[in-house]
């Protein structure tokens, strides 16, 4: 239910999973059904009124993602306690998770934004992450390798950048303003383009036109403009300053001109 979080996200009145038991109930989900459904109705939409020259992704939360959404942050524990039948439902959310980023794909978008929070030192171990985590995320990548703008995304304070810097996407999106890597340390990791340069839940949100310019100058300087978008380091707030929007893009197109 969305209550007006500044996020954009909604509260979770309930959850599917209420005991470790639960998860023997998830079943892959048919993606023409349903929420899933109405969210490529909303793609099919956007793909119809866009500018030719504008890319279009979906964001997915990658498999174990839609784990920590069904039991919210007790799923870890749940990984530990029976590792095995948790595993069998990371199974049928792969299946789902897969089968939407084809559909994505199939209906014209240029890529998916595959969001990982557990990929984070903060969460869990890089073996376990290893165990849990990447085969369902290469699973939904191969799903939707027919895309040529493939972005992930790394949330959270301490990201395993390294472990999944070899992943098949052609841009990482990390906290970078407030997180390692900086965009320089990135950019000799990870062989495709880096995504960042902008604070977006204090700075984008509350600062000033100056100072958003000044920033995107420091994340140029970074990169020397070379295998590099500039964005935000995750979701914005709805509330952010449309000036200070325009701001990041006059910035960015002054330094090209």
């Amino acid at each position: 239910m969305y209550r007006g979080k500044p996020i954009g996200d909604r509260d979770h009145v309930d959850r599917v999973i209420k005991c470790i038991e639960d998860w023997d109930r998830i079943q892959p989900l048919d993606v023409n059904k349903g929420a899933y459904a109405r969210q490529l109705r909303c793609l099919r939409k956007v793909l119809q009124g866009r500018d030719a020259d504008t890319p279009v992704i979906q964001t997915i939360f990658n498999p174990i993602g839609m784990a920590r959404y069904l039991a919210d942050e007790v799923y870890v524990v749940h990984l530990r306690r029976d590792p095995t039948r948790v595993e069998r439902a990371l199974v049928a959310l792969t299946e789902t998770c897969a089968s939407f980023a084809r559909a994505v794909i199939a209906e014209g978008a240029d890529g998916i934004f595959l969001s990982t929070a557990s990929a984070s030192y903060d969460v869990m171990s890089e073996d376990e992450y290893r165990r849990f985590g990447r085969s369902g995320d290469l699973a939904v990548l191969e799903a939707a390798s027919g895309g040529w703008l493939n972005i992930l995304h790394l949330h959270g304070q301490h990201p395993m950048f390294r472990a999944v810097a070899d992943y098949p996407v052609q841009v990482m999106n990390w906290h970078d303003r407030t997180a390692w890597p900086t965009l320089t340390e990135a950019m000799t990791i990870f062989p495709g383009a880096v995504a960042g340069g902008v604070e977006q839940f204090t700075l984008l949100h509350y600062g000033t036109p100056d100072e958003m310019r000044a920033q995107v100058k420091d994340a140029l300087r970074q990169t020397r403009g070379l295998r590099h978008i500039v964005a935000a380091g995750c979701t914005y707030p709805v509330t952010v300053p449309e000036g200070n929007l325009l701001a990041v893009r006059e910035a960015v197109e002054m330094s090209v001109s």
